[in-house]
């Protein structure tokens, strides 16, 4: 029997007018939906992404461009978390494009990934910044419903990032996990951290955050570092579990937009939802 399978596309465009941003291009196909909800008025418009399937199997593929033209403000961050369930045959494809035009800010804000038992995600993050404008990018990985006392023992993820600043490759990142319960376990590996996160700055000021990120990480419970690669900032953070990562995840972000674009170091009200 053939299994339905959902393959589904959303396109952002978002263009300065004046003082304000305003949605130049959208394109959406199921399972994917955009919200535009009224934003605080000392902060950057937002865009809230959902998928009606109420999360993704293998076989489904979905993909996502968002980009910021010239001198835009706007912060894009999921509904809530993505489920990615067990794959039967096939594993499920996430492809994402962020483009970030001169004197443009855009905040991928990520709500976790979770990795159900035996699910399989083939994920590429593409990302080009040209010179003078901004991005704030991340994610987090979830390894198993731990609130259900599920592991991740089985399934495989190969996760590609690609970060360019104008035109050019700054940094490139390749996950993969084809046996997890040997990574996840392996203190080489992951150290029976059940929680991984990635926050990602791309901007003029980006190596001069270095001793700011890293004064702030202090704090963090959570194992965390934070390093400049290719003029790109990079933290990343393991804890676990996701309520654990989460914490740390919120006051960093937070530190960055504030340092970064001048906004009020907060996350986005639904991430708190």
């Amino acid at each position: 029997m053939r299994l339905q399978r959902a393959d589904g596309t959303l396109e952002l465009g978002y263009a300065a007018d004046g003082a304000t941003t305003r949605l130049a291009h959208l394109f959406q196909s199921d399972p994917c939906r955009a919200l535009f909800p009224r934003g605080e008025p000392d902060d950057a418009a937002q865009t809230i992404l959902l998928t009606t399937s109420g999360g993704l199997a293998g076989g489904d593929r979905i993909r996502m461009r968002a980009q910021c033209g010239p001198d835009a403000r706007q912060v894009v961050t999921p509904q809530a978390a993505e489920k990615i369930y067990r794959a039967i045959d096939a594993p499920t494809e996430i492809d994402v494009e962020l483009g970030v035009a001169a004197g443009a800010w855009l905040e991928w804000v990520p709500q976790e990934t979770i990795l159900f038992e035996a699910s399989r995600l083939r994920r590429r993050v593409r990302i080009d910044v040209a010179q003078g404008g901004r991005l704030l990018a991340g994610d987090i990985l979830s390894f198993g419903r731990a609130a259900h006392g599920e592991s991740y023992d089985k399934g495989s993820l190969f996760d590609r990032w690609e970060a360019r600043r104008d035109g050019e490759l700054a940094w490139a990142d390749r996950l993969r996990i084809d046996a997890p319960r040997r990574v996840l376990a392996h203190p080489a590996g992951f150290g029976a951290a059940r929680a991984f996160g990635t926050i990602l700055h791309i901007g003029p000021e980006a190596s001069s955050l270095l001793a700011v990120t890293r004064a702030a990480l202090e704090a963090c419970k959570t194992r965390a570092g934070a390093t400049v690669v290719g003029g790109v900032l990079l933290v990343r953070l393991q804890a676990r579990t996701t309520a654990e990562l989460r914490s740390d995840y919120a006051q960093i972000w937070s530190c960055l937009r504030q340092a970064a674009a001048g906004l009020p170091p907060r996350m986005p009200r639904i991430w708190h939802s």
